[in-house]
Formats: C-alpha cells, structure tokens, sequence
C-alpha cells in the first residue's frame, strides 16, 4: 500500500484528522499529517505541504487524500512529483484545463473580507451559526479543541491564488469523497475524469463524525489508484 498523506486546509488544525490517521493505522497502513502550519499565504503553504512530502519515503508511492481548501494545492504537488494519486475529500478540485486558481472562491472571499478583526479572519469555527458549526462535531470537547487550536488567518490570505498547471490530470489516478452535496459540482467533474466518487452523508468534518466509515470508504477508493 502507498503512504497515505492526510491533506488538512489552511483553516483547520491538523487535530481535525487524528481520529482518521489512527484508523488508517489500526488497519496496517502508513500514515502522515500534512498541514501548511502557521503559513500566511498561498506560497508558504504550498512550502509547508512540499516540504512535509518530500520527508516522506515515497519508494511505494505517496496518495494525498486532501480536506477542504487543501484541495487547491494538489495539482502545484503532483507537478513537484509529490504525490502519485490523489483523493479528494470534501474538497476544492481545481480545474482540469489549469490556470489561476483563487484559493478561496469569490462568494466565500467576500462574505470573510466582512468579518475581518485586526487584519485577519476570525477562526473557521467562528465563520457560521454556532448550532451549524457544532453538529460537524461528534461532542463538545472536540469541536472546543477544533475551535482552540484553528488558526486565525491573516485576511491578505483571501487575494491569494494558487498557479495550476494545464491537464494535470492527465494520467493522476484520482477519486473524490463527499460528505454531502456542498461538493457536488466538483464530485461532477471527478465522475467526468472517469474518477470513481462515493457520498458518505457526514457534513464537512465527516472524518470525526465516523473515521471507522471514512476510513473504509477511503481505502475502498485508494487501492484502484495505488502506483
């Protein structure tokens, strides 16, 4: 099996995705956080990601399984020939054509620019209703961990954008995981690349709602596109 390299967003912590490493690991597989850290712009996080791979022995192949807004870093990865196959979880999947992609898309970039304090965007937990926010979690010490360790990103992150590169998908072995449907558009385009796609009903933090579920779900996935 190919080292498994958990893909966290900018947003989140890294903690969002212990319970999902463990599971991983409980079933033989070789497991690794990768988070862009304290990073500040779309540059230092793609650094942060890039220098996290690399450490890596990637002599089996490494498959990115990127969360949320990691989504947007994968193309720039598989380009730097950090990643051998890609999953998609929740998560941005830029477009197969290439470009600049903003990595954070334009509705969501203008409803953050309003919440602004002192320069820099409130934590993710702190972005919608508190009802909305904790049914992601399983129970109210771990959305309050979650809320403790998000980062406060500073607001210049919004203008960001990420450069991805023409036909990058063109030979990536790839599939995508929802957790509901506020992915559905980009589950499409996965399902037009000839990707095999799977919903799991979980909401955007799936991977702590049921890890044993997403962890099955994500190994039924990844050994189509192991090298």
């Amino acid at each position: 099996m190919s080292q498994i390299a958990l893909l966290g967003s900018v947003f989140l912590p890294a903690s969002v995705f212990r319970p999902l490493a463990e599971e991983l690991s409980r079933r033989g597989h070789r497991v690794v956080i990768a988070t862009p850290g304290d990073a500040t712009t779309p540059a230092e996080a793609l650094d942060a990601y890039v220098a996290a791979l690399t450490a890596l022995d990637d002599a089996d192949g490494v498959v990115g399984v990127a969360h949320s807004n990691a989504g947007s870093y994968v193309p720039a990865l598989v380009a730097r020939g950090c990643l051998d196959a890609a999953v998609f979880m929740d998560a941005v999947l830029p477009d197969p054509g290439g470009g600049a992609l903003p990595v954070v898309r334009e509705d969501l970039r203008d409803a953050l620019r309003d919440m602004l304090i002192d320069g820099a965007l409130p934590r993710w937990t702190e972005w919608w209703a508190t009802d909305d926010v904790r049914a992601l979690f399983p129970d109210e010490p771990t959305s309050e961990e979650v809320h403790r360790a998000a980062p406060r990103v500073p607001g210049s992150y919004l203008d960001g954008t990420v450069d991805v590169p023409a036909a990058w998908t063109t030979e990536l072995p790839g599939a995508f995981l929802a957790f509901g449907e506020t992915y559905a558009e980009e589950r499409r385009t996965a399902a037009a690349l000839g990707w095999p796609t799977r919903t799991l009903e979980l909401g955007h933090l799936g991977q702590l709602q049921d890890p044993g579920g997403v962890a099955r779900a994500l190994l039924e996935l990844i050994p189509l596109h192991s090298p």
